[in-house]
């Protein structure tokens, strides 16, 4: 979707699933893909920059209106990682985090989702005010069925595909 000398966000999509990836993701990357009204709904989104607030601001978050929302953050992040109003953000919404769930798997057929992780299942995202530190839930994380958001494309009946 978007790539410069910061990075790139990347923009998956199988069916009705659909993942967002803002890797290094910059602010102007930022403000045009808040103004682009074809982007949600998204199935899953990595927050971008292990939860810096600036490039996670609540209103992006609720623009794209996540079922799933990931953090990939170091334990022993030096930087206060994530920060607690990108926490915040986050709403609601299922929170995978990598320093709480380890690794974590995402997988979809086009209609159905799952989500693996290694050790627990969603973190609980702390209220304003309290302690960040991840603690995950004994249950395994599940989603719902996401919702589709195009029509399917027709396959051509004449098409062969190379060897």
């Amino acid at each position: 979707l978007y790539a410069d000398e910061r990075g790139a966000v990347l923009l998956l999509e199988y069916g009705g699933f659909r993942v967002l990836l803002p890797v290094g993701m910059s602010f102007d990357a930022l403000a045009k893909l808040q103004a682009d009204e074809s982007l949600p709904p998204i199935t899953a989104l990595l927050l971008a920059d292990s939860g810096m607030a600036q490039t996670n601001p609540a209103e992006w978050i609720n623009f794209l209106n996540p079922q799933v929302v990931v953090l990939s953050v170091s334990a022993d992040n030096l930087l206060g990682l994530p920060s607690q109003s990108a926490l915040d953000a986050a709403g609601g919404r299922t929170l995978l985090r990598t320093d709480a769930n380890g690794w974590i798997e995402i997988s979809s057929d086009g209609s159905s989702v799952w989500v693996e992780t290694q050790r627990g299942g969603p973190a609980p995202t702390p209220a304003p005010g309290a302690s960040a530190s991840p603690t995950p839930s004994d249950a395994p994380a599940m989603t719902e069925e996401p919702a589709a958001t195009e029509e399917p494309l027709l396959e051509d009946p004449d098409f062969t595909p190379e060897p």
